[in-house]
């Protein structure tokens, strides 16, 4: 499945690397080399989306470290 360059292949080629797929397959998934994506991963907006992703996760984890805390003080 061939797709050009946007910012929404960007961004989906970024959220598949934070959850550790590697260029390979996501080259694999939008049918350029290995190459082209690591370039895109040189990109100022997939350096800041996985920022933001690291963020977001962090305050999923640090939520659920928090329910967990409260539900074990509180048995």
């Amino acid at each position: 499945m061939s797709k050009k360059f946007n910012l929404d292949s960007l961004y989906k080629a970024c959220r598949m690397a934070f959850q550790g797929d590697s260029f390979a397959k996501i080259g694999h998934e939008f049918d350029v080399h290995p190459e082209t994506i690591r370039n895109w991963s040189r990109r100022e907006e997939w350096q800041t989306f996985t920022e933001e992703l690291t963020e977001a996760a962090k305050k999923r984890e640090l939520a659920t470290f928090s329910m967990e805390a409260q539900q074990h003080s509180g048995t």
